[in-house]
């Protein structure tokens, strides 16, 4: 699959994932496990999926960026961290909440392995 491909995909899946998290947390659940499918594809590319990862969390819809800078955590730990930051300190309800549960993941060690 070309970059291109695998980037527009990604961004179709986290946009449908974003849709559903509200009715239908089974079907969110599992475009989340398309979007770790597609990270395995985005590590193969020179950069690990850098650049495409950054044009998706610069989405409007919040749960779209937060999806990207999670995988993109393992990539750029440094921006994602910061926009994650701006996300968890925005006071936007779930989502300020998962960017800051999701750092204290990633520094806790426990996701890691999950996102690398």
């Amino acid at each position: 699959m070309q970059s291109d491909e695998i980037g527009q995909l990604f961004l179709t899946t986290a946009v449908n994932r974003s849709r559903l998290l509200n009715n239908n947390v089974k079907a969110a659940n599992r475009e989340y496990d398309k979007l770790h499918r597609l990270k395995k594809e985005l590590r193969s590319l020179p950069d690990r999926g850098g650049a495409i990862l950054k044009r998706v969390a610069q989405h409007p819809d919040l749960d779209v960026q937060i999806s990207a800078l999670a995988m993109l955590l393992a990539v750029d730990e440094i921006y994602a961290i910061d926009a994650l930051r701006v996300i968890a300190a925005s006071e936007r309800g779930l989502p300020s909440f998962t960017a800051a549960m999701t750092i204290q993941e990633w520094n806790d060690g426990n996701i890691r392995d999950y996102l690398r």
